[in-house]
């Protein structure tokens, strides 16, 4: 991979990207900052390091928003994935990045290669279940919710499956990975449903995305929700947040 400009950063261990004509990855451990490395390679606090950037995927296509998950059970397992437009054509898709090593090397595509790929309309949700199954939301060009999955690290994916019909906001996807819980490998997907009272929904899979448990409603707001995210506590606790806005 390339040495770039900062266009990721990363706070207190854990990553904020913010994407300029590409997406790159910097590396974090609390290891003092290798001599004979160049400072600008580097951002030291007295709380951690954050290594050289990494150009994760040139492309001629604009990529923006992405999101980035690690597998559970293996910290070199990492996955990425952002909206790609090609603005001269129109096309929308949903970029796919892998790493094996932690975030060394990096492979993928600018669009997502599940069918029908010219459905895709971006906004992904990800995350790595405990069987190292990568699984995708994204919004299509019809009111609903799709997901895809790859058994195979983001080198194929599934036909989409349809999780929801009704028209929504970009969903959030997390995982139950703590092995010692009753729910371990589900999967979650929440989000905000375009329509009054504009409450929040919850699905669920257990078979790494082949099948979508139906939607369940968690709240019946007086205000517009929005933003709805997901976090998997110990022993199956599945924690939901939004905001209520005007």
């Amino acid at each position: 991979p390339m040495t770039k400009p900062a266009l990721l950063t990363t706070l207190a261990g854990g990553l904020l990207v913010a994407v300029i004509a590409g997406l790159l990855f910097a590396p974090v451990s609390g290891a003092a900052r290798p001599s004979g490395r160049p400072l600008r390679d580097h951002v030291q606090s007295p709380s951690f390091l954050a290594g050289p950037n990494l150009r994760i995927h040139p492309g001629p296509v604009t990529q923006t928003e992405p999101f980035i998950v690690r597998h559970p059970l293996n910290d070199s397992i990492l996955f990425v994935a952002a909206n790609t437009i090609n603005f001269s054509t129109g096309f929308i898709s949903e970029g796919i990045y892998g790493s094996s090593d932690g975030g060394s090397g990096w492979y993928g595509s600018d669009t997502c290669s599940g069918a029908p790929i010219q459905f895709h309309r971006g906004d992904p949700g990800i995350t790595i279940d405990k069987d190292g199954v990568f699984i995708l939301t994204r919004l299509g060009f019809s009111p609903g919710l799709y997901a895809h999955s790859s058994t195979d690290r983001g080198a194929t994916w599934s036909a989409q499956k349809q999780v929801a019909s009704n028209d929504q906001d970009r969903a959030d996807v997390a995982t139950d990975g703590d092995p010692a819980s009753l729910h371990f490998g589900t999967t979650y997907a929440s989000w905000v449903r375009f329509a009054s009272p504009y409450p929040v929904f919850v699905a669920a899979t257990t078979d790494g995305g082949v099948a979508w448990g139906a939607p369940i409603q968690v709240n019946n707001p007086s205000q517009r929700s929005q933003g709805a995210n997901l976090a998997t506590g110990r022993s199956g606790v599945l924690y939901v947040c939004w905001a209520g806005v005007t």
